[in-house]
């Protein structure tokens, strides 16, 4: 993939500082997407692949979301992202480049729920933020897995890593205690 001037993005990566015309493996951008959350790589993406199928899937999940070269994020709500979450479980799994996945989003960058949970689990996970925003999502393999989703308005990395603690303590009252 070559990095274009209409895949620059000054929100969080690493791309946005090399020159246009760099080229990039589809593994390098995936690499980067779970390393730095890196916009402009996601906007590569986007470019190589097109939207029509990634609306197609989203849209098969129930999501009420749906992306293109003007609206490159979509609409991203809590409910949706458990259903995409639910989905990547079982790809990380069972997906054809699973392994190359999973490793990515256990080892990703700043996930603020895998360092609240401190190595209790693996944390399949992936963040975004920019100056106003911080979001982590994500699958935790305990016992019996659950999605956490955290979308935020300014909110500091040490609230998301007690809501990973909150959140783990909730599900493991439930799972002792009440089933």
């Amino acid at each position: 993939l070559t990095y274009k001037s209409s895949d620059y993005s000054s929100g969080s990566g690493t791309i946005k500082n090399y020159r246009f015309g760099t080229k990039f493996t589809i593994k390098q951008c995936m690499q980067y997407i779970f390393d730095y959350s890196d916009n402009c790589a996601y906007y590569m993406l986007q470019d190589y692949f097109g939207y029509s199928g990634y609306n197609k899937f989203i849209s098969s999940l129930g999501c009420r979301t749906s992306v293109n070269a003007n609206t490159r994020w979509g609409y991203v709500s809590a409910a949706d992202s458990a259903k995409e979450w639910i989905q990547m479980y079982d790809y990380i799994y069972n997906g054809r480049y699973a392994d190359f996945i999973r490793k990515g989003l256990a080892t990703s960058t700043s996930s603020n729920f895998r360092i609240g949970l401190n190595g209790k689990y693996t944390v399949y996970s992936k963040c975004g933020w920019t100056d106003y925003l911080h979001h982590d999502t994500a699958v935790v393999e305990a016992e019996h897995p659950y999605v956490l989703i955290c979308l935020t308005n300014r909110v500091s990395s040490s609230r998301l890593q007690q809501v990973a603690k909150a959140a783990d303590a909730i599900h493991t009252e439930m799972w002792n205690y009440y089933l």
